[in-house]
């Protein structure tokens, strides 16, 4: 059955009691009026903490000192707890900055904002963390604050994320005077941002194209993000050819890395080129443009670092470039998905050889909107060793073996993947699911024995019945799992949920529009966690109208 609630160590009790002084404390201060009259968040608006700052250091003096890092610890917890004041949430940010050189402020105003930079340019110069968040989901219209003044007093800032801000050019060409330990850069949404700003980064010109030998200094950057901004192909192109540390960068892509090396393509001159240090690419649907033969190949030649590879399946792609994988040395992670373009990669000449050269690598395996058929069997027998596999979204499903493959074992034989934690399974969508389009229930009942599963997301799955989460529970007793996720499996009932409300440490299930399960059954189940005290959340989602049968 889940866990009832345990009881806690007395770690654990401490650390509660000291959270809970520390929470009643800043309440405290939130409403005192200090001795020139404004409480203190008004002080923090105006960049003034002289006074907090004497209240922050005596407390802390009455803390032991193997505390006070499990107190920076709860901190990010913190803001995830809709309870909690803006203020709260300030105060435990002020206590972050000074116990670990980190800040992240969530949904603030740009006054606090502004006000507690200002504080931590003097409080915190060593400054290693900064992130600025606004949420979308927060209603509150968040005004621009002003970051600009007070980048150059973090110069040994590593990590700043500052996406959906309105910050400029000039805000790149401050960082890339001044903070050379930059190793994280994360302006997604940022509209102003645009190439020009790119090359401040890492280029010794300034916005307006200007030699400038102050400038370009963050050359050590690994992650980069640019969604969202005026960044083009081309201002990507000057980050990968002047960041020689760069890892991944979300806006990258095996195409982009055609365009810079076309001409090398062509004449075969591929030994010029540089090696990168990108770990992750993808091959991206980009407009109507198809594919340009051999540039996989290319690509993987001058990245010999990649562990990661997204591939869409665009128009031009052939089985001959999937194979092309099979170089990628430290190959961990693939994920080959469909799109609207007519595909040429198939099962057999394309996927399975790959998977029988780098299946037993794989830690990561996402097939996902295609059109070809899958075998499970096969893929199962071939990635014996994965830690997330996502079938979803695929039109067709099959169990028979094709004559280019011979499996080492016979099905009834095959070992379950002994190490899958996380496994995502779903049909395409109704519109274009036929009778194949649902993962058979011999594969579904194999792939849940699996004995660590901790997520299991399952969606638009007939196949998945009572009787198939019965037979699984005969060899997986699912004591590791933790969140379940059904939706729009309208052959589950009642009696295939309650086999998660055994002996296991289950802690969320969610259960969205599966039509066979009933509000009672809903009142059932929430009725069972309440008697039993279980710390096990459930949610669910039920439609007034049941689906229509599509054999009608």
């Amino acid at each position: 059955m889940p866990h009832a609630r345990e009881m806690k160590s007395l770690k654990r009790l401490c650390l509660d009691n000291v959270e809970k002084a520390v929470d009643d404390w800043i309440n405290k201060l939130l409403v005192e009026v200090t001795d020139n009259g404004p409480n203190v968040i008004d002080l923090l608006e105006k960049g003034e903490d002289d006074s907090l700052f004497k209240h922050v250091t005596n407390f802390f003096d009455t803390l032991p000192s193997t505390l006070l890092l499990d107190i920076a610890k709860l901190v990010p917890y913190k803001f995830h707890e809709k309870n909690r004041s803006k203020g709260n949430q300030l105060l435990w940010c002020y206590l972050e900055m000074l116990l670990s050189e980190e800040i992240v402020l969530v949904n603030q105003t740009a006054e606090n904002v502004d006000g507690f930079l200002q504080i931590a340019s003097r409080r915190c110069p060593l400054l290693k963390q900064l992130e600025i968040i606004q949420s979308t989901a927060d209603d509150i219209f968040i005004q621009p604050y002003r970051l600009e003044p007070y980048l150059q007093k973090f110069q040994k800032l590593q990590k700043l994320n500052i996406g959906g801000d309105d910050v400029g050019d000039s805000c790149m060409e401050i960082l890339g005077a001044f903070c050379k330990d930059l190793r994280e850069l994360n302006v997604s949404f940022c509209s102003q941002v645009t190439d020009a700003g790119i090359a401040t980064l890492c280029v010794s010109v300034d916005h307006l194209g200007n030699r400038n030998e102050a400038l370009g200094q963050c050359k050590s950057i690994v992650k980069l993000w640019t969604n969202g901004t005026q960044v083009t192909d081309k201002g990507i192109q000057i980050a990968v050819r002047n960041l020689p540390y760069l890892e991944f960068c979300d806006m990258a892509s095996i195409q982009i890395l055609t365009d810079m090396h076309r001409k090398d393509l062509l004449n075969q001159e591929l030994l010029e080129i540089p090696k990168y240090s990108f770990n992750y690419l993808k091959l991206k649907k980009k407009h109507s443009s198809r594919y340009i033969g051999g540039s996989l190949k290319m690509v993987i030649s001058f990245c010999p670092s990649l562990l990661r590879v997204h591939i869409t399946a665009i128009t031009g792609l052939k089985d001959a470039d999937l194979l092309c994988l099979i170089a990628v040395e430290k190959l961990c992670e693939l994920v080959i998905k469909g799109c609207q373009d007519s595909s040429e990669i198939t099962f057999e000449d394309g996927v399975i050889p790959l998977l029988e050269s780098k299946g037993r690598n794989l830690n990561v395996l996402k097939l996902q909107d295609l059109s070809i058929p899958i075998n499970i069997n096969i893929v199962s027998e071939l990635c014996p060793n994965l830690h997330v596999l996502a079938l979803t979204g695929n039109r067709e499903y099959t169990t028979s073996m094709g004559d280019s493959f011979r499996p080492k074992r016979m099905k009834f034989d095959m070992p379950k993947l002994k190490n899958l934690v996380k496994l995502c399974l779903g049909s395409c969508c109704a519109s274009c699911r036929r009778s194949n389009s649902c993962i058979p229930s011999e594969n579904l009942t194999f792939l849940l024995s699996s004995p660590l599963l901790v997520e299991v997301d399952i969606r638009n799955c007939d196949t998945l019945t009572d009787e198939v989460f019965l037979a699984a529970a005969k060899s997986n007793s699912f004591r590791h799992l933790e969140e379940l996720i059904l939706g729009g499996c309208h052959s589950i009932t009642n009696k295939g949920v309650n086999v998660f409300m055994q002996e296991n440490g289950i802690k969320k299930i969610i259960l969205i529009g599966c039509s066979k399960l009933t509000l009672d059954d809903i009142f059932e189940l929430k009725l069972k966690v309440v008697q039993n005290d279980w710390n096990l959340v459930l949610c669910y989602i039920l439609f007034l109208v049941q689906p229509s049968n599509e054999n009608d």
